[in-house]
C-alpha cells in the first residue's frame, strides 16, 4: 500500500489545508467515488459551504490572533523602548556585538 507524503512546513501546507478543505465540495461527487450530495444539493452549492467554512476558519484565527496579540502586548509588551532599539538589541539582551563595523 503507498503512502502519501505531504508537506506540512511553510505557507504552502496553510494554501493547500484551504484549498483541499474547498475542493472536499467537488470530490464528494459520486462521479469522482464520493458519497454523492443529498437531494436538492449541487456541487456548486456543496463547495459554497466549504468556502464559507474556510472564510470562517480564517476570520477566527486572524480575530483570536490579535487578542492575543494585544494581551501580550498589555501584559508584557511587543516592543523594546526606544533607547535599547538605538543602542542595538546584540548589546543591550546580549552584552555582545552583532557585527563588527
Amino acid at each position: 500500500m503507498a503512502v502519501a507524503r505531504v508537506n506540512t512546513s511553510g505557507q504552502g501546507a496553510r494554501s493547500l489545508g484551504a484549498g483541499h478543505a474547498t475542493l472536499t465540495g467537488v470530490f464528494a461527487a459520486a462521479y469522482f467515488g464520493g458519497v454523492g450530495y443529498p437531494e436538492k444539493v449541487t456541487m456548486g452549492g456543496q463547495v459554497l459551504v466549504q468556502l464559507t467554512g474556510v472564510f470562517a476558519v480564517a476570520a477566527w484565527s486572524g480575530v483570536v490572533t490579535w487578542i492575543l496579540l494585544k494581551l501580550s502586548d498589555a501584559l508584557a509588551g511587543m516592543r523594546v523602548q526606544p533607547e535599547e532599539e538605538n543602542e542595538g538589541l546584540d548589546t543591550v539582551l546580549h552584552n555582545e556585538k552583532g557585527y563588527n563595523l
